[in-house]
């Protein structure tokens, strides 16, 4: 058989067929990715939150003991923003569905599509809810103490380029991993509700 008679018969076969092994080869990678995304996210909120819970009991001490308004207000801010990133990590895996084995494959895809979106969100704002307050809030609590203009020039610049490459790698993570996993998993989504609609 030459090659234009094999894409004839591979088009006139059964459609349903067809959808069904790409369907089960794509569920079984995609489980794969999703299950490593599932297991480095567990990995950083835990470490994230860890992080927080530390921090907070510290930086609300520093807020009783440290004299200069500046230092206390940057404790206040830099004690707010560990509230928020404990809330808004712990918000960002609650879903409403229950996911249980139970659950058809296409649900159960829908319900890790809706948690990656929240992942992809997360991590796109973060300047806003975490690298923001907790760059006004070290720098208010450091400029606070530090007597010489070059150490807070340079403490901010060193400040302002750690908040660059924390951001630089979350929306990296995005674009090299979430993305495309979210593409895929709306792409199998897509055909599994057109071959139940067939």
């Amino acid at each position: 058989m030459d090659e234009d008679n094999l894409k004839k018969l591979w088009l006139n076969s059964v459609k349903e067929h067809r959808v069904e092994i790409n369907n089960d080869e794509l569920v079984q990678s995609l489980g794969v990715k999703l299950r490593q995304m599932e297991k480095r996210v567990r990995r950083r909120d835990r470490r994230e939150i860890f992080i927080c819970v530390c921090m907070i009991p510290i930086f609300v001490w520093w807020t009783i003991t440290v004299p200069q308004v500046a230092g206390k207000i940057g404790c206040v801010i830099i004690v707010a923003t560990c509230v928020l990133v404990i809330y808004k990590l712990v918000r960002a895996k609650k879903i409403n569905v229950k996911e249980d084995a139970a659950l058809d494959i296409g649900r159960s895809l829908a319900v890790s599509l809706e948690l990656l979106k929240r992942q992809i969100k997360l991590l796109q704002t973060i300047l806003w809810w975490y690298l923001f307050p907790f760059f006004v809030g070290v720098t208010l609590f450091y400029f606070a103490s530090a007597t010489g203009i070059a150490s807070k020039v340079i403490y901010t610049i060193i400040v302002i380029a750690l908040c660059g490459y924390i951001y630089y790698l979350n929306i990296s993570a995005v674009k090299k991993h979430l993305k495309p996993l979210q593409e895929r998993l709306t792409k199998i989504l897509n055909e599994l509700s057109t071959s139940e609609s067939n």
